[in-house]
């Protein structure tokens, strides 16, 4: 039994769903790994768990993701201006 036989055993969903599943997180994650910078706006489509979909490259985080994404860059640009150095 492999991983994705496991997860729809234990998940309750069949295999072909969580193999769909499986492809839109990867399509989603070369998305997101191909663009230079993000900018996240809030997909208004849904009413919970919203969505934030990178203007630039059109993938989707949730909002942890896209809170942490913008420290990080807060971070660098605070680098930046202390030592004089691009992050």
């Amino acid at each position: 039994m492999n991983g994705l036989e496991k997860l729809s055993k234990l998940s309750g969903i069949a295999k072909p769903e969580m193999q769909k599943i499986w492809e839109e997180i990867q399509e989603n994650k070369k998305k997101l790994n191909s663009c230079s910078f993000h900018e996240f706006k809030l997909n208004s489509d849904r009413q919970f768990n919203n969505l934030y979909i990178c203007q630039n490259c059109k993938g989707t985080v949730r909002i942890t993701e896209k809170l942490w994404y913008e420290q990080g860059i807060a971070h660098a640009q605070k680098k930046e201006v202390l030592h004089g150095k691009k992050a």
